[in-house]
């Protein structure tokens, strides 16, 4: 068999693999009652599992992309039904991502128990282990947004190691997270952490993402500029990807910018970023977004935030040096009182859209809070 053999077999695989993706997708974004969604849960575990077991022999990428994007679909139906902070908690133990085919045995068992869990409570639960974004918990009862059931399940009826090694360490995680979620604070050993909910709406780009997207379908790339310090594109095709295209004359301030583009978030499940199932963008784009076909490519000067302020304060700097962390912050000063923020912010305006005046009111509105004990 020759290159051209090889790239042919190829080429028809990933267009039965799109196929089957294109699919699911559909059927997750229009699943809305809990029977329904625990349905499509089943497909997508079934197509993970096939998944898995061919990749044991066969390594090609476009296994890995497809097994990724599966996944993803399941942290469509985790948004679908959880708030984004109740995501974030439930994503922040950092372990690889479980294979099903491996422990098929407990995996049935978990579903078995969700499937109990939707006949009497009526209500959407999400099995963690079809997701990208869910680390904490077996499965989860979404009877609340910011306040769900989390359920661990295991098969042995001896518990008598429950509390030590592995499963003890896993058992306090989701207690804490429990007790975080129901409580709003939790005392982490070292301080008191408090949920304090913010009074500014996050404001999105989509309505100019969605103008992008109709103008790229028609020329191939379509340029927005949103500000001195941000620009936004859609392009069909990467090779030819213009970063000048639109932008001539204009006045821009792009010195050492961010540049993401939005499939990096999908690839690399950086669970604070919406998935594209909930963009308030036009539905015949989400699926095309998923697979790349289409992509968002966002250039942000974050000094772009220097100087923005309201009653509560002012940002006053940017890559700022966190003590005893690695990380650079923010820095939102108050009554001359300086405060860091943390980096993740960027996140909600370079993959979330979420439009720097937005943010910018969002970290001024945190820096001005009663810090945590």
């Amino acid at each position: 068999m020759n290159g051209q053999d090889d790239f042919e077999i190829n080429q028809l695989l990933e267009s039965d693999l799109r196929a089957i993706r294109q699919r699911l997708f559909t059927k997750v974004v229009n699943s809305n009652r809990s029977q329904a969604v625990l349905d499509v849960q089943r497909l997508l575990a079934d197509e993970i599992m096939r998944c898995e077991s061919i990749r044991k022999h066969d390594k090609r990428l476009i296994f890995k992309k497809h097994l990724n994007r599966l996944r993803y679909y399941g942290d469509c139906i985790s948004w679908k039904f959880l708030h984004a902070h109740t995501i974030r908690q439930l994503s922040k133990q950092n372990t690889p991502v479980p294979s099903i085919i491996n422990q098929k045995e407990s995996f049935e068992h978990v579903f078995r128990i969700a499937e109990k869990a939707v006949s009497m409570l009526k209500v959407p639960v999400i099995i963690s282990d079809i997701t990208n974004c869910l680390k904490i918990g077996d499965i989860i009862i979404a009877a609340h947004p910011e306040k769900p059931i989390i359920v661990e399940c295991k098969r042995s009826k001896n518990t008598r190691y429950d509390a030590i090694g592995r499963r003890g360490r896993q058992l306090q995680r989701m207690n804490k997270v429990v007790e975080y979620l129901r409580n709003g604070k939790v005392y982490d050993g070292e301080k008191e952490i408090l949920t304090i909910e913010g009074t500014v709406p996050p404001k999105y780009n989509w309505i100019t993402i969605n103008e992008l997207l109709h103008e790229a379908e028609k020329s191939g790339q379509s340029t927005r500029i949103v500000s001195k310090y941000e620009v936004l594109y859609v392009v069909s095709n990467w090779k030819r990807f213009d970063p000048s295209y639109g932008l001539e004359h204009a006045e821009l301030d792009l010195n050492n910018p961010i540049v993401t583009i939005h499939t990096e978030a999908i690839n690399n499940t950086i669970s604070l970023v919406p998935p594209l199932s909930i963009w308030e963008v036009d539905d015949k784009f989400k699926f095309r977004l998923t697979e790349g076909e289409l992509l968002v490519v966002h250039i942000f000067n974050p000094r772009g935030l220097i100087g923005i302020g309201n009653n509560y304060g002012s940002i006053t700097g940017v890559d700022i040096e966190i003590p005893n962390t690695k990380e650079l912050g923010y820095e939102v000063t108050k009554n001359d009182e300086k405060i860091l923020l943390s980096s993740t912010f960027m996140t909600h305006i370079s993959y979330g859209y979420q439009t720097i005046e937005s943010v910018a009111d969002a970290m001024i509105e945190t820096g001005a809070l009663p810090r945590s004990r």
